[in-house]
């Protein structure tokens, strides 16, 4: 009898739901958003204190586009206390996040990635881990578990994989070295080929 494979094998202390990552494809693509459910109008973003300086840094350029953190010439207070975090991201009364911006053509954006592009910076290292690591999830514990957020497919950007896949999709597997590292996306990617 063949021994059972734990279905969330640890890698690097994270458990991986390696189904739910083999099987997600993944492509961010604004302009779906107009049109769409967005990620930056459905879901409330936690933030660690490390990740408030480096949004507090961005934030004069994100002004330029997310005209709202602006207010009679001062930038406003972009947080709000959270029940079990440091603090959230304030929304604005339609739920939209206070970062989020419309571009001309009505796309959802970022400002806090479009600031980082225009300051030459990655833009992972100015948005929220929550939001680099959409559409994933890490699911806090002793044993903390990635996985993919459960209503994932209803967006756009987001789609089951065709067939059985061997490898990561490129959109997962760049989600994974942004939060993560290059040597955690091949772990994983090991994993995956084996199965």
């Amino acid at each position: 009898m063949k021994p059972t494979q734990d279905p969330h094998p640890k890698i690097d202390g994270i458990r991986v739901d390696i189904e739910a990552l083999r099987r997600l494809s993944h492509e961010c693509r604004p302009s779906n958003c107009s049109v769409r459910k967005s990620c930056c109008k459905t879901y409330e973003v936690i933030v660690d204190n490390g990740e408030m300086s480096d949004i507090i840094g961005a934030m004069p350029r994100a002004a330029h586009y997310a005209k709202g953190i602006l207010q009679d010439g001062d930038l406003v207070d972009p947080f709000d206390d959270a029940d079990d975090a440091d603090a959230c991201l304030t929304t604005h009364e339609d739920g939209m996040c206070i970062f989020a911006w419309r571009d001309r053509k009505g796309a959802i954006l970022c400002s806090l990635h479009s600031a980082a592009l225009d300051l030459g910076v990655d833009p992972y290292q100015t948005k929220p881990k929550t939001c680099t690591l959409w559409p994933l999830y890490l699911i806090e514990g002793d044993a903390p578990r990635l996985t993919v957020q459960e209503d994932a497919y209803a967006f756009a950007c987001n789609k089951p994989a065709t067939g059985i896949p061997v490898q990561l999709d490129p959109g997962v597997s760049e989600i994974l070295d942004a939060v993560f590292g290059v040597a955690f996306r091949e772990k994983v990617g090991r994993l995956i080929a084996r199965k």
